[in-house]
């Protein structure tokens, strides 16, 4: 009896020990549970907080894109606004060569600067009576355009056809010389002959 005595006091000790384990191993299983939960939250905290952070990052991503795109025309407006300066720096260089040319073209055809020129006088006589400065300045320009169409019809005219005409009136009178002598040459030979 001693023997199930303390087979009886070995078990109700080992069952004790057991009870003990069973509470500790919940309690540590409650326990993680909490951490479970936490993790839990945490994770889902985490997982809002990079749904936020990828939306955020793709709306700066078209941003980015908006920003590149604007970046891109203005530089395309920065080329055409320095091509039209360098056309417009050309234009003003070939208008300042037209403007000395023909500032040149005064002092060779009328023999003195644009500044001593009596443009004033000139304009009075231009003018015709009653006419406004708008009225004057397209009569002439008509003017202008219509004396340029005779020039441009004037200059298909070949201006070496008179030298030409003499050439050739001169090469017929030679020539014409030329068969009255044989004309000639030929009557005396045949009165000589007869």
């Amino acid at each position: 009896m001693d023997q199930r005595k303390s087979q009886r006091e070995r078990i109700l000790t080992d069952i004790v020990e057991d009870e003990k384990l069973i509470d500790r191993l919940e309690a540590d299983l409650l326990s993680i549970d909490g951490e479970e939960k936490d993790l839990g939250v945490q994770l889902t905290e985490a997982t809002e907080g990079r749904t936020a952070l990828d939306q955020r990052l793709d709306e700066e991503r078209v941003h980015r894109g908006r920003l590149e795109k604007k970046v891109k025309e203005c530089r395309h407006r920065g080329e055409q606004i320095r091509e039209g300066r360098e056309a417009d720096l050309l234009a003003e260089n070939e208008c300042r060569v037209r403007v000395e040319g023909i500032q040149e073209k005064i002092r060779e055809d009328l023999e003195m600067e644009l500044s001593e020129a009596p443009i004033e006088e000139w304009r009075q006589l231009l003018l015709e009576d009653g006419e406004a400065d708008s009225e004057w300045v397209e009569r002439l320009r008509k003017e202008y355009q219509q004396l340029q169409d005779r020039l441009r019809k004037n200059t298909n005219v070949n201006l070496q056809a008179v030298e030409e005409l003499e050439t050739e009136e001169a090469r017929f009178t030679e020539i014409n010389s030329k068969i009255e002598d044989l004309t000639e040459a030929r009557d005396h030979i045949i009165q000589a002959i007869a």
